[in-house]
């Protein structure tokens, strides 16, 4: 029996998705130093320190006052009581090396770093049990549990995201305007499909600073490509879509001038550019 080979053109042209062709980029590792052998000895001599420690991080979320008008009732949550763990004295020291972080990601150092339990528990209270809640300790990797603790407690993130007050009130409005075109789009087209961004607001300021990132590390151009929620607002709150136009479209008009005699597109396949380019 003779073997026939077939050759078949167009397998070398099928790509595979993580070839690289389509763009795709492996995650960077990140090795984070495991715990040293002072800290592991340190963690063992306060282990009920280090029970609390854990608990903060894993229950504090159930108790932190993530509701701004504090209509919202928080359950008494137990495990965040430190004589439960038999630490009753507040002013008494101990070596938190090993057990919170006071340094940030990677930078770790063996010398002993003594606090009282109260500074512990105004400290992790005020990162845990604050106006944002945490919730990480679920993850199986110690890895990504150990990168979270280190860039909260060591407060690293708190200084990265610091804003200024023009800051505060450009996020407010961006937030304001987004919800008040929302509003107005209900009330004046409420058989309109639009796709709103209600509960999704917070997306503007995020491309936003990440427009302002980019540009700051020398990115000149940016394509985005979205899903049709939330689009009109990008468009009339960051891109600087006329609202005068959008209603234009709305109303049944045309995004092109007449005499070009183009069929225009849905509302949600609208796009623009900003800056405007330059005409000449």
């Amino acid at each position: 029996m003779r073997r026939v080979r077939i050759h078949n053109p167009v397998l070398p042209l099928i790509r595979s998705y993580h070839d690289h062709s389509y763009g795709y980029r492996e995650a960077r590792k990140w090795n984070l130093p495991d715990y040293s052998q002072t800290q592991l000895d340190n963690r063992t001599r306060n282990a009920p320190l280090l029970r609390y420690v854990d608990s903060l991080r894993t229950h504090g979320h159930r108790a932190a006052g993530i509701d701004p008008l504090n209509l919202l009732q928080r359950e008494e949550v137990g495990a965040l009581d430190p004589t439960r763990y038999g630490l009753t004295d507040n002013a008494l020291r101990y070596d938190i090396n090993g057990i919170v972080w006071t340094s940030p990601v990677g930078v770790d150092t063996e010398d002993p770093v003594e606090w009282t339990l109260g500074d512990i528990t105004k400290h992790l209270r005020s990162i845990y049990v604050g106006r944002i809640a945490y919730e990480y300790m679920h993850s199986p990797s110690k890895k990504e549990r150990l990168w979270f603790s280190h860039l909260l407690e060591s407060e690293r993130l708190k200084d990265m995201t610091a804003r200024s007050a023009n800051d505060k009130q450009r996020i407010h409005g961006l937030l304001a305007r987004s919800e008040t075109f929302d509003q107005f789009l209900q009330l004046k087209f409420p058989n309109l499909k639009r796709y709103g961004l209600e509960g999704g607001e917070s997306m503007l300021p995020a491309l936003d600073a990440l427009f302002r990132v980019a540009s700051e590390s020398g990115v000149e151009h940016v394509i985005l490509g979205m899903p049709h929620r939330g689009r009109l607002n990008l468009l009339t709150g960051l891109l600087e879509y006329s609202p005068r136009a959008l209603f234009h479209k709305i109303k049944g008009g045309s995004e092109f001038p007449e005499q070009l005699g183009a069929c225009g597109d849905v509302i949600s396949h609208l796009s623009s550019w900003y800056p405007p380019p330059t005409r000449v």
